[in-house]
């Protein structure tokens, strides 16, 4: 345990979290661009991700893997920050002018568009059925 002396002017809070290392920026931005620290932990799940699981994702390669994993997880964090952007902006237009009862039920219901999540399904299911490695495509192309 780490001991911070009073003389350091370091709050309990601040103590704490230097014993965790440097705090890393998860920040979205409101076009759907993602910080450095947020792209690195992306990158580094995708190649967890590809490292354990390449062959049953039909990949040939875990370098295929890890970009497939990073480009689904990019569209994915992108859209999300896009939507939640325009939904802020839609609850504070409403709020201003003075319909926000509405706000709290559109958020609900508006989570994560049911069809999206279907299209995401389908997707990941194709993979892991070969479709996109190893189907007719990439004998065409040359894969």
């Amino acid at each position: 345990m780490h001991n911070v002396s009073a003389t350091n002017n370091h709050s309990p809070v601040e103590a704490k979290l230097a014993e965790y290392g440097r705090v890393r920026g998860f920040v979205f931005g409101a076009a759907g661009e993602l910080s450095p620290d947020l792209m690195q932990f992306v990158a580094d799940a995708a190649e967890m991700g590809a490292a354990k699981s390449w062959r049953e994702m039909g990949a040939r390669s875990v370098l295929e893997a890890r970009g497939l994993l990073k480009k689904m997880a990019l569209e994915m964090l992108g859209i999300a920050a896009v939507r939640a952007n325009a939904r802020c902006k839609l609850d504070r237009a409403a709020t201003a002018l003075g319909g926000d009862e509405g706000s709290e039920a559109r958020r609900r219901t508006d989570r994560y568009n049911y069809e999206e999540q279907q299209r995401f399904r389908r997707n990941l299911e194709g993979h892991r059925r070969n479709q996109r490695f190893n189907g007719w495509r990439a004998n065409r192309w040359g894969g």
